[in-house]
């Protein structure tokens, strides 16, 4: 298995927790290789996700799947200062 770590700095997490449950569960949990996925709010401004998936290209994908996400709702762009992704194995 392999697991996708997103860090995310952003002064709004519980509306970014609200939003990540309402739609974006829902997209990557049909992603293939889908095992897991999980929010955290970190506190001191951090957000963060793990991504469970059976093989590296699949959680590579959910990376894109969730840089394409945020793209494509400009106002959910403003939530982020800063993102940053980790793979790890």
């Amino acid at each position: 298995m392999y697991i996708s770590i997103r860090r995310y700095k952003t002064n709004r997490a519980s509306e970014l927790t609200r939003k990540v449950q309402d739609e974006f569960v829902a997209l990557i949990s049909k992603a293939p290789g889908f095992v897991a996925y999980y929010a955290i709010e970190a506190g001191a401004d951090v957000w963060a996700s793990v991504s469970i998936f059976d093989t590296q290209a699949q959680a590579e994908e959910s990376n894109r799947l969730a840089a394409d996400w945020v793209k494509k709702r400009a106002d959910y762009s403003k939530l982020f200062a800063q993102y940053r992704c980790k793979r790890t194995q």
